[in-house]
C-alpha cells in the first residue's frame, strides 16, 4: 500500500517472473514423474502463500532461526509433514475407502 504506482508495477512484474520460474520448474518435475500429479499453478501459489505469510508471525529472534524455518518450509512443501509410516497408513485408508 505504501509503494508508488511505478514501484507497484515493477513489483508485480517481478512476482510474475518468479511465479513463472517456479511454475515451470514444478511442471517439469510433474511431467518427469518426479512429483504428484498436482496443478503446478496451484502449487506455486501455495508455496508463495506459505512464504509470504511468515512475516505476520515469524520472529527471527525467537527459538526458530531463519535457516531452520527454511528447512521446515522445504520439508513441508517437498515431503509433507507425515512420516513414511503415517503416509503408508493414509494410502491404505484411501484404498479401503474406494
Amino acid at each position: 500500500k505504501s509503494l508508488n504506482p511505478d514501484h507497484w508495477v515493477e513489483l508485480r512484474e517481478k512476482q510474475r517472473q518468479y511465479s513463472a520460474i517456479v511454475r515451470g520448474f514444478l511442471t517439469q518435475l510433474r511431467d518427469n514423474g518426479e512429483t504428484a500429479d498436482l496443478n503446478p499453478t496451484l502449487c506455486t501459489f501455495a508455496l508463495f502463500g506459505m512464504i509470504q505469510s511468515a512475516y505476520l508471525w515469524y520472529d527471527p529472534r525467537g527459538k526458530v532461526k531463519p535457516n531452520e524455518l527454511k528447512e521446515i518450509f522445504t520439508r513441508i512443501f517437498t515431503g509433507g509433514i507425515l512420516v513414511e509410516e503415517a503416509k503408508s497408513r493414509e494410502s491404505d485408508n484411501r484404498r479401503l475407502a474406494r
